[in-house]
């Protein structure tokens, strides 16, 4: 059975953008509100902008942790696939090529004769 792997590389960056989209709106979403409780009087500006650097730090160790997520989710299923190195594709080309030229002088050979 054939993996189509182009859609489902193209399913997991679009999963992947699609999250760290939400990440952003979360935190533009946050920063709105606690601006909205400045302007309002709700919290002193010294407060607002410390809960603003924690929400932003937060978001970040957030993303981090979403990314390594997605990194570590696809390296396990890449480790079920037995899938050749680029020394082995390049070793498998050489060969290819090599029996290639073979097959070539086999063939003038034959028409030669």
């Amino acid at each position: 059975m054939a993996v189509d792997t182009k859609n489902t590389r193209d399913l997991f960056f679009d999963s992947y953008l699609s999250a760290m989209s939400s990440f952003c709106w979360a935190q533009d979403q946050a920063e709105k509100i606690v601006k909205a409780w400045m302007d309002h009087g709700k919290t002193t500006r010294e407060e607002g902008k410390k809960l603003l650097e924690e929400l932003v730090s937060q978001t970040r160790r957030n993303q981090e942790e979403f990314t390594k997520m997605i990194q570590d989710g696809v390296k396990t299923v890449m480790s079920g696939f037995r899938l050749p190195t680029s020394a082995e594709v390049d070793a498998l080309q050489k060969k290819l090529d090599e029996l290639t030229g073979k097959v070539e002088a086999l063939e003038k050979t034959r028409k030669a004769a």
